[in-house]
């Protein structure tokens, strides 16, 4: 999945942000609007330098209509609730700018947890005072392997892998279940790959499911183990397309049955590309929506919708490809709803993306009102990303596909 890593852009236009502990940013409407279909009522954007979180993991603060979302300093990472409606922002976690990238909200409780520099984790209350805690520190001889820590559902335990500092080749990652009551750490598997991507089932948490996190285009991306039957874990599909073998990933596990989502990559040899949803009981992938650039996928807490970014300009199956980068260079990446069970296609907004953590990485909101995505800016010297909040005219979806 090429990501054009050495296409660097300019920064974009736009304030720094002043001081680590509060942006103010009013509600108004988002100077995107012009890409923005008529599904969507209104939007907001963030404060500079601003991005969400990773598709497979929370950033909605439960019970408010407040997210959080990362500022991208030159030298300071700075986690911010933020009242998109008021604009009002306040800091729940600062730091010198390190490995973390990613935070993890537990739906449950309100809790949030990141990495630090992966040998740290930490949990913070989203709710009153954050008062960061270190919940667990990484061994004199390992280090934590990813910069994603997940939340069990009812927010009890955090899931997270460790690895041997200074391996050489491939490492061997051993995923743990880390108890917050009682510290007791549980192993719960051992594999010899860089394991990414992992989360709990949200259907049925016995279920934890992985990638194989080494490349993009492997023969088996995506992993699962169950916990309470037995044997070991397991790749869930074969990735076999009509035509050739499919490289997939950025897998999403599902709400409303125990499934998979992934994205078929548009450098895959083989088609059907586009949208798949794995069985991981048969180990077998169904096609919900074909498209040839699909990037990411996340899904509504009913199983109706789903939302995708692309890799390169959206298009119909079988419409012509328009370009896939802008006459200012930044590359397009576009916002696009799916019914779940008709497949059809809905445009909600152009964005871009840039290097990580810069990717359009969409969110449909628990209540599904709202879709949250970033857009990265170039020109001029301020901010490369905001992220954005579209509030969706439901009643338009029943009406034909844009």
């Amino acid at each position: 999945m090429p990501l054009n890593r050495r296409h660097f852009l300019k920064l974009a236009v736009g304030a720094a942000l002043a001081g680590s502990n509060c942006i103010e940013c009013k509600a108004s409407a988002s100077p995107f609007d012009r890409s923005l279909s008529p599904l969507v009522k209104q939007s907001w954007i963030s404060p500079p330098d601003c991005y969400f979180t990773y598709p497979h993991m929370n950033g909605f603060i439960p019970g408010t209509n407040k997210i959080v979302i990362a500022n991208y300093g030159a030298r300071r990472l700075t986690f911010l609730e933020w009242d998109f409606a008021s604009g009002a922002t306040r800091t729940l976690f600062d730091e010198a700018r390190g490995a973390t990238l990613w935070s993890d909200i537990a739906d449950a409780t309100g809790q949030m947890v990141v990495v630090k520099d992966r040998y740290k984790i930490y949990v913070l209350s989203t709710q009153g005072e954050p008062s960061p805690k270190v919940v667990y520190e990484a061994q004199s001889d390992e280090q934590i392997a990813s910069r994603m820590v997940a939340f069990r559902p009812d927010g009890k335990a955090l899931l997270f892998t460790t690895q041997k500092r200074g391996f050489t080749g491939t490492p061997t990652d051993t995923m743990h279940e880390l108890d917050l009551a009682t510290g007791a750490l549980s192993p719960i598997l051992s594999v010899t790959m860089l394991a990414d991507h992992f989360q709990y089932s949200p259907f049925d948490p016995n279920w934890v499911g992985f990638c194989d996190g080494a490349a993009t285009a492997v023969p088996d991306r995506v992993w699962g183990y169950h916990r309470t039957a037995g044997g070991a874990p397991q790749v869930l599909w074969d990735q076999k397309g009509k035509t050739g073998m499919l490289n997939v990933g950025h897998e999403r596990w599902t709400f409303h049955k125990n499934g998979v989502l992934v994205c078929a990559y548009a450098g895959s040899p083989g088609n059907p590309r586009g949208l798949y949803m794995i069985d991981p009981e048969k180990r077998a992938a169904s096609l919900i929506s074909e498209s040839y650039c699909d990037l990411h996928c996340n899904i509504d807490r009913t199983g109706t919708w789903a939302v995708v970014d692309t890799s390169t300009s959206w298009h119909l199956p079988g419409a012509p490809r328009s370009g896939g980068v802008e006459p200012d260079g930044r590359i397009i990446s576009d916002i696009v709803l799916v019914n779940m069970a008709t497949g059809k296609r809905y445009f909600v907004a152009r964005s871009h993306r840039q290097d990580h953590p810069f990717h359009c990485h969409p969110h449909i909101s628990p209540d599904g009102r709202y879709i949250v995505y970033n857009e990265w800016q170039q020109g001029g010297a301020g901010t490369p990303s905001r992220a954005i909040v579209a509030q969706i005219d439901w009643t338009a979806l029943m009406k034909p596909a844009v």
